[in-house]
């Protein structure tokens, strides 16, 4: 028993040496194939709450696009739900080293009002034991096993899950695979108060311009997506006000930065006219994140809003 324990000992600080080395070097993401990476940054509306990896709009897009350009792109889904404008920003250098995208689609500010991050390495954890290296190597192997006879994910999207602390304070994000912690917060949206400060405007106008910089000297294209939540004329959300804002500060960017914007209001404004369900397009009459079909109609709005042939370059296949 003795010596399995200081085999185990000898085998956590070997890991641990080893991560000191390697762990926070970037790691080119695969392209075997050569295909160019869209990046899908943002919140839960990214993510896909309550859909599908395949209903999600990255999910879609992604065979949308492989109809028309076969192998050539790959669109990588970094969502999550709760992201907030600075945590993107924070994130951001490390996404564009892994994956070194052709584009980044950008969805993000509505968790600016009420999220506060706790700061930190998002993946560490006030748990002793799950911290082990050797844990953590026995999960991403068991993740690794089950890829290999799965295959991975189609956008790389986690299976999430989501965990609440007794006092309802802090809310985190975990793979619920590898257990790892990939997201972290002080706050919960059921705690929401209403969204009345300017402040958490100011942090995204700040945010979004950091974005273009960092991608602007990546030489990655961005592309700004706007929520679809927004105020209908003869109802509400709950979370009208803060999509509408963002949605706002998103336009104004776009103008002064001549930036690509993808607006999707006016095409849930004429699908949704006074009367039709909001469920036709959102996962209930109150909610504001798109259900399969709201997705589908982003999609549809991003093909014809966004010059895909140029970013296909030379791989491109005949569109037909």
């Amino acid at each position: 028993m003795t010596s399995l324990l200081v085999c185990v000992a000898l085998l956590e600080v070997g890991l641990r040496i080893a991560a000191a080395f390697v762990g926070s070097r970037p790691v080119p993401v695969a392209t075997e194939s050569a295909e160019r990476i869209i990046l899908a940054a943002g919140d839960s509306n990214v993510y896909g709450w309550g859909c599908s990896e395949d209903d999600a709009y990255p999910g879609q897009l992604q065979e949308r696009l492989d109809e028309r350009y076969p192998e050539v792109f790959r669109v990588v889904n970094v969502g999550l739900p709760g992201l907030n404008s600075t945590e993107v920003v924070d994130r951001l250098d490390g996404w564009l080293d892994r994956y070194r995208p052709t584009m980044v689609l950008l969805t993000v500010g509505v968790n600016n009002g009420w999220m506060r991050g706790l700061g930190g390495d998002p993946e560490a954890r006030p748990e002793a034991l799950p911290a082990l290296r050797i844990l953590r190597l026995l999960r991403l192997l068991r993740v690794s096993w089950r890829r290999l006879l799965d295959g991975p994910p189609r956008t790389g999207r986690p299976e999430l899950e989501r965990v609440v602390s007794d006092d309802g304070r802090v809310v985190e994000q975990r793979d619920r695979s590898t257990g790892e912690v990939l997201l972290r917060h002080r706050g919960n949206p059921s705690h929401r108060k209403p969204y009345t400060t300017d402040a958490a405007v100011r942090v995204l106008r700040r945010d979004l311009s950091e974005i273009h910089r960092k991608t602007l000297r990546r030489g990655a294209r961005l592309v700004l997506l706007t929520y679809a939540g927004f105020e209908l004329p003869d109802r509400r959300s709950q979370l009208d006000e803060e999509t509408t804002r963002t949605n706002a500060e998103m336009r104004r960017l776009a103008r002064e930065r001549g930036l690509e914007l993808v607006d999707v209001r006016r095409r849930f404004l004429r699908l949704l006219p006074p009367g039709a369900p909001r469920s036709d397009l959102f996962l209930s009459e109150g909610e504001s994140h798109p259900n399969a079909r709201g997705y589908e109609e982003i999609v549809d709005q991003l093909l014809e809003d966004v010059d895909f042939r140029t970013a296909a370059g030379s791989r491109s296949a005949p569109e037909s």
